[in-house]
């Protein structure tokens, strides 16, 4: 909206398109679709280094980070009807981790691997439409799912309003540890009351969302979208 406000004196015009997320829209950066994307810090880190979902991978050393902007934190949400109010209760439960290709799905199983558990350790549920996933924790199919959201979120608002959903805290040594081996986690705190029944700040870890482009994007709009901002 900022840019198109002045479009007519910079000459750039911007449009925003709905995606499933950071991998995505690298995906679509990387075939010339978008030319300037969202992506977690983590799955940025991935891509540059081929690691991760980009193993066996060149390193992408075109991509460039135009800013940082807000904290999304991993966000653990369990059902009314579970007995999970810590994180290692959710060993054995049916939890959702994330839509597979997801950023969700990246952060997650990184916590699973600071934890030392497999996919495995899980009931997962079966593959649902994005737009759904989360539905599991008010029919009671699900006892927890992960979200990687900036708050507050209009989603998890519906979720522990509608279906009394419960934010469970993410914290203990193994995370401790987790963030001082990897630079693009950084501990994150979810204030309090910022959704029905939570009135005490929730403790996790947050990536943060960058605005990336390939460096072809000319000089002249990275400057211009930089000055808008």
């Amino acid at each position: 909206r900022l840019l198109n406000e002045e479009s007519a004196r910079h000459g750039v015009h911007c449009t925003v398109q709905s995606t499933s997320g950071s991998l995505a829209n690298l995906a679509a950066l990387a075939k010339g679709d978008i030319q300037l994307a969202l992506v977690q810090s983590d799955v940025l880190h991935h891509a540059v280094h081929g690691s991760g979902p980009f193993s066996g991978q060149p390193s992408w050393d075109q991509l460039r980070s135009l800013l940082r902007l807000h904290k999304e934190s991993l966000t653990l949400l369990a059902s009314a009807t579970s007995n999970i109010t810590t994180l290692a209760d959710i060993k054995g439960k049916r939890v959702d981790l994330g839509a597979p290709n997801s950023g969700d799905r990246i952060t997650s199983r990184a916590l699973l691997d600071a934890m030392g558990w497999q996919a495995t350790d899980f009931t997962l549920p079966a593959v649902a439409s994005p737009g759904n996933r989360l539905e599991g924790l008010c029919n009671d199919t699900l006892d927890a799912a992960f979200v990687v959201a900036g708050h507050p979120n209009q989603g998890i608002g519906d979720l522990t309003g509608r279906c009394k959903a419960r934010l469970i805290p993410i914290e203990g040594e193994q995370i401790d540890r987790l963030l001082e081996q990897y630079p693009y986690y950084e501990r994150s705190r979810i204030g309090a009351n910022l959704y029905p029944g939570q009135t005490s700040g929730v403790n996790t870890f947050a990536v943060t969302a960058e605005l990336v482009a390939q460096a072809s994007l000319p000089e002249t709009e990275v400057r211009t979208l930089r000055d808008v901002l």
